[in-house]
């Protein structure tokens, strides 16, 4: 008898294919995908924020597997909550992609007083309002392609430059921003795998193919956000790099409307407490009284 195929969980975007179809490669094994329909995926019209945030589109991947109705489970790095759960484990990552995210439609200084430039980050909100208070700046919701297909109703838009290079759109970008100008999301660019805790086999599999560097570099990020809280419904961004001995980190949080920003770089050898240390930081620098403020607290 023939083994069964691996069954891997993932969301049913043409982005979230192509990504559980190259960590299928890249195990090497016989594999099908296991489609699912998120909330996210489901209310386009609603923001992030107000359908939940973060986690609103692994909820159901992760509950597949959960389910014993798939074995792993692929996400973009970046939707997964820093507080992982108890029944799951982030088993395995593959090389980090592009951590940058592109403009479409312009480029950031030919922007006109007052253009109209889409995103449904509120990180990339702040972050174009912090630089440019005169922006009007627009929700976006849908997969990359109805995005691009939005452009003619804005100026410009803002979309992760590792998610127009996988569906091979990479030249629709007009201007790519360097994350020390423009702080990517916490992990973006990352494909997390995750499997059931008590699944030895499918971590073990997994962990093969798990690439330390990428590894290191989002549990640095993954936990300065953990330290701000799981929760934070402020602008968060970060990205870490590699060192000849540990990693390089640099953070941020912003006010929604991007008024205020605090941010700083550290370094050091262990990543979790790298992170832990630069989320102490920045919520002693002005991230407290930020969160405070955005929950109405004196």
């Amino acid at each position: 008898m023939s083994p069964r195929a691996l069954r891997i969980a993932t969301r049913k975007s043409e982005l979230a294919r192509w990504q559980a179809n190259e960590v299928g490669r890249a195990l090497g094994v016989t594999y099908e995908l296991v489609l699912v329909e998120t909330h996210g995926d489901v209310d386009l019209v609603s923001s992030l924020a107000e359908i939940g945030g973060q986690g609103v589109f692994v909820k159901e991947v992760q509950a597949a597997v959960m389910r014993n109705e798939a074995d792993i489970a692929v996400h973009s790095a970046k939707d997964l909550p820093a507080t992982s759960l108890s029944e799951l484990v982030i088993a395995g990552f593959l090389p980090r992609g592009d951590i940058r995210d592109a403009m479409v439609g312009s480029r950031f200084n030919d922007l006109p007083r007052g253009a109209k430039v889409a995103t449904g980050s509120a990180r990339r909100k702040a972050l174009l309002l912090w630089y440019r208070p005169d922006l009007n700046v627009v929700g976006l919701r849908g997969n990359i392609r109805t995005r691009l297909a939005q452009l003619g109703g804005v100026d410009a838009m803002v979309i992760a430059n590792a998610a127009l290079i996988r569906l091979g759109l990479g030249a629709s970008a007009t201007e790519v921003f360097e994350p020390e100008f423009f702080c990517p999301q916490v992990s973006q660019g990352a494909i997390a795998i995750e499997a059931r805790a008590d699944d030895a086999n499918a971590i073990e599999v997994i962990g093969r193919i798990d690439d330390g560097p990428t590894r290191a570099q989002v549990t640095a990020e993954r936990s300065m956000l953990e330290m701000l809280g799981s929760g934070c419904s402020l602008p968060v961004g970060a990205y870490s790099t590699a060192l000849s001995n540990g990693n390089a980190l640099f953070g941020m949080i912003a006010s929604s409307d991007g008024k205020e920003l605090v941010s700083a770089s550290m370094s050091g050898v262990d990543p979790v407490g790298l992170g832990t240390e630069m989320g102490r930081y920045l919520l002693s620098a002005g991230g407290e009284r930020l969160l405070a403020r955005e929950v109405g607290r004196p």
